[in-house]
């Protein structure tokens, strides 16, 4: 436990795509988020995340902007370096975190 840091509303600063780092919108009632950030916990991976559905409007509003530049059709959405990986596939995780 302690790999992951959890970020809502006014922390998030910068635009979620341009960020360095690892990070993770998700919703915390959806099984595939919570075994996505499960993996990143698992493989002592540090990363940001975002629960879509505890969020305060204002970031709701930005992470639909984002999800929809990519057309990502649901959670969770990962991103790791400059790469976006939508769905839960740790398979594709791991082979970008190599």
């Amino acid at each position: 436990m302690g790999y992951f840091r959890k970020r809502r509303g006014p922390a998030i600063q910068k635009e979620f795509f341009n960020e360095e780092g690892d990070n993770v919108f998700s919703e915390a009632r959806v099984p595939w988020c919570r075994k996505a950030k499960r993996y990143f916990e698992e493989q002592g991976v540090a990363y940001d995340y975002t629960d879509y559905d505890l969020a305060d409007s204002e970031t709701q509003q930005r992470i639909d902007r984002d999800m929809r530049e990519i057309e990502a059709g649901g959670f969770p959405v990962v991103k790791i370096g400059r790469d976006v990986v939508t769905g839960y596939k740790p398979d594709r995780y791991k082979e970008l975190l190599a």
